[in-house]
């Protein structure tokens, strides 16, 4: 699939799979999905073409090594990221699959762990408001944020433009029903980590 990755050091403008440079993208969210990823050394040091040593496609149970229950490994603890970082060993990435206007697939954009929250925070308002994720049009923005060590990094926002048209709900609920399998058990890459 088509990826689209949050700018470095506090860029506000994506970059769309398109090849035009946007301060927002706008689409469907189909999914939202809570990865895990772990990788003894660094993604710089393996050049980022590596597979992960352990990975889990719902955050709860990882496979390979050390493998078993997320909640409990020492990787998911905060400072075991090494090299006096604040940071957790294993990363913590949200996929947010978009069917985005005038396309047919997906898109993947992977987002940072810094944005687990409130990707999370956003379906979980909507939730609240009775509101299913995938029946409104989703929009994503950028802000420039510091972090406590005073280095620039782009965050995500995700906000709701309104519902999606009445009579296209059916047809996305069909496609959802039929893309989810696939989209769920893709295996992680790592430039999603990146």
């Amino acid at each position: 699939l088509a990826r689209i990755r949050t700018p470095a050091g506090g860029g506000k403008a994506w970059e769309l799979p398109s090849g035009a440079v946007s301060k927002a993208f706008e689409g469907v969210l189909l999914l939202r999905q809570p990865v895990r990823a772990y990788w003894p050394t660094s993604i710089d040091d393996t050049g980022g073409g590596e597979p992960p040593d352990c990975s889990s496609l719902d955050s709860v149970t990882g496979t390979g090594t050390p493998g078993g229950s997320c909640a409990a490994c020492p990787m998911n603890a905060w400072g075991s990221a090494g090299d006096g970082r604040r940071g957790k060993a294993c990363r913590q990435i949200t996929r947010l699959f978009f069917l985005l206007p005038d396309s047919l697939l997906p898109v993947l954009y992977p987002a940072p762990p810094s944005a687990f929250q409130l990707a999370k925070a956003y379906v979980v308002r909507l939730a609240a408001q009775g509101v299913p994720y995938h029946q409104v049009i989703t929009s994503v923005t950028l802000d420039a944020v510091q972090n406590q060590d005073g280095v620039a990094y782009s965050r995500p926002v995700l906000s709701s433009l309104g519902p999606i048209p009445a009579k296209e709900v059916p047809a996305i609920a069909e496609y959802r029903k039929g893309i989810l399998p696939v989209l769920s058990g893709m295996s992680l890459d790592p430039s999603e980590a990146q």
